[in-house]
């Protein structure tokens, strides 16, 4: 008779959110905001669909703005974006996840710039009831044949209000 043992992922060193089922990456979202000075990076592979989550915050997305379109889609899962051009006159009720996807071979639009590796910025603009936020990441491609699949394909963004605090000692 054989036996079949099952080992807890964790113990493997793969880590996947029960609620996704796919590996998923986590950050508060002052840090996804650039206020410590970086940039968030996102590689993003031809054919995976990547999502940036807002649901834990409260904030409704608005807004996405690609610097250069011709690498990446984008669009709200479960709402309709404003174009940034149309911003005052837009409805939209807004999303909590965007998609993104890389577009390969990239698309040709006349008098376009593109960075040497291909990557771009992408801002994100969120609203809640403390107001407008922008978030900021850098979406590098990751060409066909490099890697097959990534680390991560859902970054969840978390309020800053549930960091854990440190801890205060007491001196004698």
């Amino acid at each position: 008779m054989k036996r079949l043992i099952l080992l807890p992922l964790t113990l493997l060193g793969i880590y996947c959110n029960p609620a996704t089922a796919f590996p998923t990456r986590e950050v508060f979202s002052g840090r996804a905001q650039g206020i410590d000075g970086s940039i968030i990076e996102l590689e993003i592979y031809p054919g995976d669909p990547f999502t940036i989550n807002f649901s834990r915050t409260g904030e409704t997305v608005k807004q996405v703005m690609a610097g250069d379109p011709s690498r990446f889609t984008y669009g709200g899962v479960d709402g309709v974006l404003c174009p940034l051009t149309v911003r005052e006159s837009c409805t939209s009720t807004g999303t909590k996840v965007v998609f993104i996807k890389q577009i390969y071979p990239p698309l040709e639009f006349p008098n376009q710039s593109h960075s040497a590796d291909g990557s771009t910025q992408l801002k994100i603009y969120t609203e809640s009831d403390r107001g407008i936020k922008e978030y900021i990441f850098k979406l590098i491609p990751v060409s066909v044949g490099v890697k097959t699949t990534s680390s991560y394909s859902s970054l969840i963004i978390n309020p800053d209000s549930s960091k854990p605090q440190p801890l205060l000692l007491k001196s004698k």
